[in-house]
């Protein structure tokens, strides 16, 4: 009985071993340094929290690398990731008009990711979007804007805090 799951084990062993491989080429792509955007189970921890979406954005003159975090319920987490180190900036909660369009989206729209180059700035910065949704509608460029710029808006807003 043993022998007959001795080639599943194997290609779990090499699936798992391939996964630490690639986190400790840290920063390989724009979301190495996000974390799992579906609630899974860590070795020796409780499982992932639940991801609606991550934002990311990287580049431009000075190597910039922000990063944020939303949950479904609308927990908001800022991190700062220059120089391939993750320095927690701080959290927030959406406003209660927030929570119902990210919920809206969620329900709408079927999971993407997507890198746009950022609107606001010409210097070569990049923003990169997994967005976890359970609808059935593709998302449109100007959707993809709207939370790129919801996410933008959050991490200033939380950004600028922890400076006061």
């Amino acid at each position: 009985m043993i022998s007959r799951n001795k080639p599943a084990l194997m290609v779990i062993g090499l699936f798992l071993a391939g996964n630490l491989l690639l986190s400790a080429c840290g920063g390989a792509t724009p979301s190495s340094s996000l974390p799992a955007t579906s609630a899974t189970l860590q070795p020796g921890g409780p499982p992932a929290p639940p991801v609606a979406f991550t934002w990311q954005r990287i580049g431009g003159i000075v190597a910039l690398c922000n990063q944020l975090v939303v949950s479904p319920e609308g927990q908001v987490t800022a991190k700062s990731c220059d120089r391939g180190a993750s320095k927690p900036i701080g959290q927030t909660q959406l406003s209660q008009k927030q929570l119902e369009l990210l919920k809206q989206w969620l329900d709408t729209f079927k999971p993407f990711e997507v890198d746009l180059p950022n609107q606001s700035v010409s210097n070569r910065l990049l923003v990169h979007i997994v967005f976890n949704g359970q609808g059935e509608s593709p998302v449109t460029l100007n959707d993809q804007l709207a939370i790129a710029n919801l996410a933008a808006r959050l991490y200033a807003h939380i950004n600028n805090q922890q400076s006061d």
